[in-house]
C-alpha cells in the first residue's frame, strides 16, 4: 500500500509520547493495524498535517506526573527499572508522600477499611521507604479516580481490596 492509501484508511490513531520520539498506530475502522510508524518530534507534526481527519488518542499516564514512579528503561522484550524518577511537580509529590506518612503511623478508618490489606502485604516485600513511594503513587492514583469520576472516596472492604 502506497503512503497516501494508509492514511485514507486510518479511522483511529494512537500516540504513544515520548521525549524524543513518537510512536503512531492507525488502525481502520474495522481495528485492523494499518500505519506503525516511529517519527521525531519535527516528523510527528508534518505527518498530523497530512493525515485527513480521524480519531486521535494520545498516551496519558497519572503515575509518571507527580514522579512517584520507578525510572525505566525499555528495550524490546526487556525492561529496567531504576531509581523513583522525581520528575514533574516536587509539590504534589512531597504531598503525596506526607500523606503516605500519615496513613501508615495513624492508620486511618479509611485505609483500616481498604489500603490496609495492600499495605500489609507490600510491607512484607519492600523497605519502609519503598513501602511510603509505593502508597504515594497507590494515593495518587485513588486521588485521580476520584476527580475523574466525579465521587466521593468508597473504601471497599477488606476482603475486597487485593
Amino acid at each position: 500500500m502506497t503512503q497516501s492509501s494508509f492514511s485514507s484508511a486510518i479511522a483511529t490513531l494512537g500516540i504513544d509520547l515520548g521525549k524524543n520520539s513518537f510512536h503512531l498506530v492507525g488502525q481502520d475502522e474495522r481495528g485492523a493495524i494499518v500505519l506503525r510508524l516511529k517519527l521525531s518530534r519535527t516528523q510527528l507534526t508534518q505527518r498530523l498535517a497530512n493525515i485527513p481527519p480521524c480519531l486521535i488518542g494520545m498516551e496519558a499516564c497519572a503515575g509518571a506526573w507527580p514522579g512517584l514512579v520507578p525510572r525505566q528503561e525499555s528495550t524490546g522484550d526487556r525492561t529496567i527499572r531504576g531509581r523513583i524518577s522525581k520528575r514533574g511537580n516536587t509539590y504534589l509529590r512531597t504531598l503525596f508522600v506526607q500523606a503516605a506518612h500519615i496513613v501508615l503511623v495513624r492508620r486511618p478508618h479509611g485505609a483500616r477499611l481498604g489500603l490496609w490489606p495492600w499495605i500489609e502485604t507490600a510491607g512484607r516485600r519492600l523497605h519502609r521507604n519503598m513501602l511510603v513511594i509505593a502508597l504515594a503513587n497507590k494515593l495518587a492514583r485513588i486521588a485521580w479516580a476520584v476527580l475523574a469520576q466525579g465521587h466521593a472516596y468508597q473504601p471497599r472492604s477488606a476482603s475486597h481490596a487485593m
